[in-house]
């Protein structure tokens, strides 16, 4: 019998072994299910609404550990943080490792930011085209700023150098980078077109073409369009001269005190004596020639010394 019953007893004890050490794993798996855990999706939401609600200590200490881990919009939320000084220590060296971290995953504001830092030389080594390089990585994601700053690099406008180590002026180049921007319809970009047209960079130069650029930058209230819209109706570029309709624009960028608002009221000033100016001369000329057709009329004969005394005595005449 206990030949027949031990094998038996055997299995019996092992199936018992088993369901108990089973018991032991899932038991403690069913009491974890029951404790509430910190949730890591909502502590990140946290921390991103901080981030944009300028709430800096919060935003720091709810995304540093996840951008510890590897995310990325942490990593570049904290990369913003050192470098502007937000919530720590202003920190440049601390903006490019946050920011070069996200930009190696792709986040196409890091590229960009990371791409700035190294322009302006901040927390690295000037470099312009390590600049380049990651904006038109940024650029490629479709970031917009990265398009203008392309642009600008390759336009390089009054005040800006012609060669940025190694990165040459290039109008076309610069004309594409725009015409991508305003095809989002960014006032900036629709500026910029105009300001090529204007002064022929890339393309022809083309006032009338140039004035389209700039209505519709103005008609989202951008102040260098409105101003020089101003500047073309004083000069008649594009547009007949007419100082009163430059007046008009140049009011509309005074009225907006910014930083062309002295500017827009000092050539407000100097068209108004202008036009006083002009409505003087208007009225002598007209003047002048009531006093020829009246002299005419008296028997005078036009460039003879007779007709020119009479033309005196008319003008001296109230």
């Amino acid at each position: 019998c206990q030949s027949l019953s031990a094998p038996h007893f055997t299995e019996i004890s092992k199936s018992v072994y088993s369901l108990r050490m089973r018991t032991l794993f899932i038991i403690p798996l069913v009491l974890m299910s029951l404790v509430p855990f910190p949730s890591w999706g909502t502590n990140f939401d946290k921390g991103m609404t901080a981030f944009e609600n300028y709430e800096w200590a919060t935003a720091l200490r709810e995304l540093e550990p996840f951008a510890e881990q590897g995310n990325a919009d942490a990593q570049t939320s904290l990369g913003i943080m050192y470098r502007d000084g937000l919530g720590v220590s202003q920190d440049s060296k601390a903006a490019v490792r946050w920011f070069k971290l996200g930009a190696e995953q792709g986040n196409a504001k890091a590229q960009y930011y990371l791409g700035s830092l190294y322009f302006s030389g901040k927390g690295v080594p000037k470099d312009d085209r390590e600049a380049v390089r990651w904006w038109k990585r940024a650029a490629e994601k479709g970031y917009v700023s990265a398009y203008y700053s392309l642009g600008i690099m390759h336009e390089k406008p009054r005040g800006f150098p012609k060669d940025y180590d190694g990165v040459p002026q290039d109008y076309k180049e610069a004309m594409r980078w725009y015409r991508l921007g305003a095809e989002k319809g960014d006032d900036e970009f629709q500026f910029r077109i105009g300001e090529m047209h204007a002064r022929g960079r890339g393309v022809p130069q083309d006032y009338i073409e140039a004035m389209h650029w700039y209505r519709l930058a103005a008609e989202q209230g951008n102040e260098d369009a409105l101003s020089s819209i101003g500047y073309m109706y004083r000069y008649g570029r594009g547009v007949a001269q007419d100082l009163e309709e430059a007046i008009r624009w140049y009011q509309l960028v005074e009225d907006k005190d910014g930083e062309y608002s002295s500017i827009a009221k000092r050539n407000i000033a100097e068209m108004r004596k202008l036009i006083v100016k002009n409505d003087s001369h208007l009225k002598r000329s007209k003047r002048l020639n009531d006093s020829k057709s009246v002299c005419t009329e008296l028997g005078f004969i036009s460039g003879t010394e007779d007709f020119g005394k009479c033309v005196i005595r008319m003008l001296d005449v109230d």
